[in-house]
C-alpha cells in the first residue's frame, strides 16, 4: 500500500512493550490487589473505579447545590420548622 508515496508494513508492527511493566493501569491492578478476591477480573475492577467517580461527582453535585442555603431550617418543610421554633 502507498500513500503519497509512503509504504506501511503491517504484518511487521508491533507494539512496544516495556520490560517489567503491567498490561494492565496500576489503579486497576491495586483495586484487584486490595479487593480481598471480590474483583477478579480487570474489567470488574474498571467497573468499581468507575462507580467510584461517578457517587462522588453526585455527593459533589449534592453538597454544592445544598451549599447555597444558610439556615439548616430551610431544609425542613413549613410544619416541621413551626414546631421546631415553639
Amino acid at each position: 500500500m502507498a500513500y503519497g508515496g509512503v509504504e506501511f508494513e503491517g504484518d511487521k508492527y508491533r507494539p512496544r512493550i516495556i520490560p517489567g511493566s503491567a498490561r494492565a493501569p496500576k489503579m486497576i491492578l491495586w483495586v484487584m490487589r486490595n479487593s480481598h478476591g471480590l474483583i477478579q477480573s480487570e474489567h470488574q475492577a474498571g467497573y468499581v473505579l468507575l462507580s467510584i467517580v461517578a457517587s462522588l461527582f453526585l455527593f459533589a453535585i449534592v453538597i454544592f447545590s445544598f451549599g447555597q442555603r444558610t439556615s439548616v431550617y430551610d431544609y425542613l418543610p413549613n410544619n416541621l420548622h413551626s414546631d421546631a421554633v415553639k
